[in-house]
């Protein structure tokens, strides 16, 4: 069975804030057209694998997930849509296209090369195959994306979007830093501002400093394709991209999870005991740049704890043409992890469904909930104080 073009995991209504995070590297599924040359495993390779099941667990506490589901190699949500390489078109030139500087290093919409030296093809494509993929699955993927943005911004009034990545342990020749360059547990890229409010990346830096990891800050990457796209922090509209280094979780060789991965997982999802308290949530409101607001209405009792345990069901949607189905995922909550099911179940009536919210979730969960996603920790301790500027 051929796949959606992407995953997307809403949480439950009661418990959502305006926090989205997307992965449009980790898809695996090799759809019967690509004809590589190359292994499954070489090009497995070029994925930035097990990205979504690392960050799944923030649909847990109120975000919205969006993964990829085909491979960045087949296809690569985070570049431009005109950014094609002319070395892989067979026949006339692809009109209008602007290849860029990742396409001189094989790296374009179409990836060239998976790594120095390792060419994905052994022909040119044809027109009718681009065409296909980009309506197939760069487009609905960034429809979601966009639309998701937008849903958020209208309820909330801004998003906080974080685009996750992996990245190699040490750089290459098609990588910024270049052949060997060691590199840091974690790269937070802003585009040195332009996409997020300062104050918010450099909130995430530090929290991620306090976890004990080690973090670049736009070195080695700034930000690609989908950062420069939606970030737009004058219009509520705050995107960084996080880049994960691979040596902490994978055999980069072997595509295979290694024993970090369950305890970074873990980490980047642990209670760090209570809930903060309302000065941590008004330091985080100020230090991002206002408040952050209330969903459809204030004033009722919060979220209690037994809510928040409940299982939510959510939407997942999309097909290659673009008709949007339902999945069902539901999440088992458990000591320090969270497991999912996932089945496919008859089509369902969603319309209003995001909609339909208790007034009273308020801005203290939507402010709690932020600091768990935007530092990748379940809560900060209390007491944690103003982030120092």
């Amino acid at each position: 069975m051929t796949p959606p073009a992407f995953d997307l995991v809403r949480p439950d209504p009661r418990l959502a804030v305006p926090l989205l995070y997307d992965s449009p590297h980790s898809g695996r599924f090799h759809p019967a057209d690509w004809d590589s040359p190359q292994p499954r495993l070489a090009l497995r390779r070029g994925e930035d694998a097990y990205v979504d099941e690392l960050v799944a667990p923030a649909v847990d506490v109120g975000a919205t997930v969006l993964t990829a589901l085909y491979p960045r190699s087949y296809i690569d949500a985070n570049r431009a849509a005109d950014d094609i390489d002319p070395d892989l078109i067979e026949g006339p030139p692809w009109p209008g296209a602007r290849p860029s500087e990742k396409s001189r290093l094989g790296l374009g919409l179409i990836r060239r090369l998976i790594v120095p030296g390792v060419p994905v093809y052994s022909r040119r494509l044809r027109h009718e195959e681009v065409r296909a993929r980009l309506d197939g699955v760069y487009v609905p993927y960034h429809a979601a994306l966009k639309g998701e943005i937008a849903r958020l911004v209208e309820r909330f009034g801004r998003v906080w979007h974080v685009d996750w990545h992996s990245m190699k342990s040490k750089g290459n020749a098609m990588t910024p830093d270049g052949e060997g360059a060691a590199r840091p547990d974690f790269a937070v890229g802003d585009l040195d501002g332009a996409s997020a409010d300062p104050a918010f990346s450099g909130f995430v830096v530090r929290t991620l400093r306090d976890l004990g990891y080690s973090v670049g800050h736009n070195v080695p990457y700034k930000g690609a394709e989908i950062v420069r796209r939606y970030g737009r922090p004058a219009d509520g509209v705050h995107t960084l991209q996080i880049e994960v280094n691979r040596a902490l979780y994978l055999d980069e060789g072997a595509v295979a999870r290694t024993g970090g991965f369950e305890p970074l997982r873990d980490k980047l999802a642990e209670s760090r005991g209570a809930s903060p308290g309302p000065q941590v949530i008004r330091d985080l409101a100020e230090q991002a740049g206002s408040r952050i607001t209330s969903p459809r209405g204030a004033g009722a009792k919060p979220v209690s704890a037994s809510r928040r345990d409940r299982t939510p069901t959510v939407l997942g949607r999309s097909s290659l043409n673009c008709r949007f189905g339902v999945r069902n995922v539901r999440w088992r909550s458990r000591p320090a992890r969270t497991r999912r099911d996932l089945r496919t179940t008859r089509p369902a009536v969603t319309s209003g469904m995001a909609d339909r919210v208790s007034p009273g979730d308020g801005p203290d969960h939507a402010a709690r909930t932020l600091l768990w996603c935007s530092s990748s920790a379940a809560a900060l301790r209390p007491g944690i104080g103003r982030p120092n500027r």
